[in-house]
């Protein structure tokens, strides 16, 4: 089975505390951790935080390791990356080691692990969110909070075609097998199988737009001020918990380990 497999960056239908939650609560609650990773300055601050998403993954979404492994490890990686240059790029304090040009400090340790810490855990909040809310739960949460109906249902039909572009770029590289085209390796053969996929997946993308429109249309969309749903939205108890806990963490949090609203410098640190 190859690593993409358990790669998810889409809804999994589970039957999980977290699913049950209502949309609302889960997004404040990715909106409090994201102020509060801003907030914090201090790398154990924030490796609680990518340390209660792991736990909220495994335990109450009930997600496979494999999946919550690989797939946290993109955001991972990618704050890996931030890691990297903000620790060549801070070069005061005091040297841990020296290799030319090189130099590796604590306070480039110390920027480097804010940034990782801090880029990690909001893509996986985000990531969260998206693996436990349906997008239509998402549209009505939106309306819920006054955003108007219209646009939210223009955000709700965007979520549906994402995955549809990739079932057809999944389709047009199968017909492509099926006809012995070969894949080839190397940037310039990913640009030009690229470049074959475009047409037919834009083409597409254009036909199931205009039926949507022609859907929306007969069945007179946007000629009332208001409408009703089927499963109207409800703030849930176990929502309201879960958002009340990761408050209260940001405040306990916050009073051991400070808040601070601007990158500190070197000489504030080390007095």
């Amino acid at each position: 089975m190859r690593i993409t497999d358990h790669i998810a960056l889409h809804y999994l239908r589970k039957d999980s505390p977290v699913h049950d939650m209502d949309a609302l609560s889960k997004l404040f609650v990715v909106i409090v951790i994201s102020f509060a990773l801003y907030m914090f300055q201090t790398p154990w601050q924030l490796a609680l935080y990518l340390l209660l998403l792991f736990g909220i993954a495994l335990f109450l979404v009930r997600v496979e390791p494999l999946t919550v492994f690989f797939t946290f490890a993109i955001f991972i990686i990618f704050g890996s990356f931030v890691f990297f240059f903000q620790l060549l790029g801070h070069p005061e304090g005091n040297a841990y080691l020296v290799l030319g040009p090189i130099r590796i400090t604590n306070w480039g340790l110390y920027n480097a692990g804010i940034f990782l810490f801090r880029m990690s855990s909001i893509g996986c909040a985000a990531l969260l969110y998206l693996w436990t809310t349906k997008p239509k739960d998402f549209v009505v949460g939106l309306i819920k909070l006054g955003v108007p109906y219209r646009f939210g249902f223009a955000v709700l039909v965007a979520l549906r075609f994402l995955p549809l572009i990739n079932d057809e770029v999944r389709k047009v590289r199968d017909a492509h097998t099926i006809r012995g085209v070969p894949l080839g390796s190397g940037v310039s053969s990913v640009a030009e199988r690229w470049m074959r996929y475009l047409f037919p997946v834009l083409a597409s993308g254009m036909r199931k737009a205009e039926t949507a429109a022609m859907a929306m249309e007969s069945r007179g969309f946007g000629l009332y001020s208001g409408r009703s749903y089927i499963n109207p939205f409800q703030w849930t108890r176990s929502g309201l918990a879960l958002l009340g806990f990761v408050i209260v963490m940001t405040i306990v949090l916050g009073a051991l380990g400070g808040f601070q609203y601007m990158q500190p410098r070197y000489d504030q640190i080390i007095r």
